[in-house]
């Protein structure tokens, strides 16, 4: 009995060992610190492809169809296109996005977005009930319309995951109160109505598309994929479409980086960066990037992101993103 019992302790304490060894091998780095949140980030699949990719923007006329804007004023300006019919409006820009307006819905996006470094980053946090159904329709019907208006822009070949929202009068008050004291204008309630509120975000193979644009040592800027819409008891009340690509090639199923290896990789590039501090890295995520191989073709590769933590003492934001190209290694910049 007591021989057995000796034999379970050495064998957990050699478990235990190699665990703390394991930690110890990820987190012995010269230039970065990990912080506890993306101490254990595991690869989520072993292989993925690439894509060669164009930006998605269907013409002028195919936009005028999607919002039933044929026969309306166009005026041509700086570097867009604006064509308006009474109140609703669409803005087309030829570098690659369409934003569509049946009314004035500012107010109500100024509240939505507050706050927010990018739209992306709205979970419904502080909406009393957000999958709350409608009274003027239902959620099934709002996802239908959603995908049609997808279809018809000429997003296929992704998977499109769908966040519907409910923002209700109750919620937009509580916004109202909440967001007087944080330098927003003034809202008046009657400016606002009750919505679906949807973010759309492109994936394939469940893994997301990029969030965060970024910028090239060239200062050439790549773009993220975004789309967001408004839905009223009338139908589409607001559609935004931002950088969406559309894929050409898909590549062969290539190995990717473990995590361990893509963070040898983003210690190396701090390499002598930075004298006496090390860099701290607070988020860690694995997602589809786009990188330009021409002025209008981008390569969609499996990345790694990093985030690396402000300076300032006590700083709770992020300072820069460093991108890992997961098939090869290289820094994405």
């Amino acid at each position: 009995m007591i021989k057995n019992i000796r034999c379970k302790f050495f064998v957990l304490l050699i478990v235990v060992i190699g665990l703390a060894f394991g930690s110890t091998v990820l987190a012995e780095t010269e230039n970065i610190i990990l912080e506890s949140s993306v101490q254990n980030v595991q690869l989520p699949v072993e292989m993925l492809p690439t894509f060669t990719a164009n930006l998605v923007l269907p013409t002028i006329e195919q936009a005028e169809a999607m919002f039933d804007l044929g026969g309306g004023v166009r005026e041509t300006l700086h570097n867009m296109t604006r064509v308006s019919s009474g109140e609703r409006k669409m803005s087309y820009f030829p570098s690659g996005y369409v934003i569509y307006e049946r009314e004035n819905i500012s107010d109500m996006s100024e509240l939505i977005n507050c706050d927010l470094y990018a739209a992306s980053e709205f979970d419904g946090s502080w909406l009393k009930d957000g999958g709350q159904e409608a009274a003027f329709m239902s959620r099934d019907d709002a996802q239908k319309l959603i995908e049609e208006y997808l279809k018809q822009y000429g997003l296929t070949g992704w998977d499109n995951n769908i966040a519907l929202y409910y923002i209700g009068m109750d919620d937009w008050r509580w916004a109202i109160d909440y967001y007087a004291d944080e330098g927003s204008k003034d809202v008046s309630i009657k400016d606002c109505k009750e919505i679906y509120y949807a973010v759309i975000t492109l994936s394939y193979d469940g893994i997301n598309f990029d969030d965060r644009e970024y910028m090239l040592l060239n200062e050439r800027n790549v773009f993220a994929s975004a789309v967001y819409m408004m839905i009223d008891e009338n139908g589409i009340l607001d559609a935004e479409f931002f950088d969406c690509y559309g894929a050409n090639e898909i590549s062969q199923d290539k190995p990717l980086l473990e995590y361990d290896e893509a963070v040898d990789v983003l210690d190396g590039y701090y390499d002598g960066m930075y004298i006496n501090r090390k860099i701290s890295v607070c988020e860690a995520k694995f997602i589809y990037t786009a990188y330009p191989l021409s002025k209008t073709e981008y390569e969609i590769v499996p990345t790694w992101r990093f985030g690396i933590r402000g300076f300032a003492e006590g700083a709770d934001y992020i300072r820069e993103y460093v991108r890992i190209d997961a098939t090869n290694g290289r820094i994405l910049e």
